[in-house]
């Protein structure tokens, strides 16, 4: 399956990056990265690793969620007739979930 960004979902994620970058430094900047890598791998490997998003049920498509970190996470969507896996946001976890629903 190809994985396809949303531009939201990727600027979110160069955002949070960014921040990562300067407030943490580089050794934790590249091991935030590899956990973002890391998740996206799991849901190649398994598209339904990932856990139905709460806060999305009820809609049309069925958005997935996994966890990168214990601050961050990866909404998803497949579409499996196209073979593509759409990462439709990089989530911070603090955020005050409804706003979840406001933006999807």
């Amino acid at each position: 399956m190809r994985v396809l960004w949303t531009d939201f979902a990727w600027n979110m994620l160069s955002q949070t990056a960014d921040y990562v970058l300067m407030e943490f430094g580089y050794r934790t900047y590249e091991g935030f990265l590899q956990d973002v890598e890391d998740a996206v791998s799991c849901v190649v490997t398994n598209v339904n690793s990932g856990n139905v998003e709460p806060y999305l049920q009820g809609r049309a498509r069925e958005y997935r969620s996994m966890v990168v970190n214990k601050r961050n996470k990866l909404v998803y969507e497949v579409q499996k007739d196209e073979g593509i896996i759409y990462i439709i946001d990089f989530w911070d976890t603090r955020r005050n979930p409804q706003l979840l629903t406001a933006s999807h």
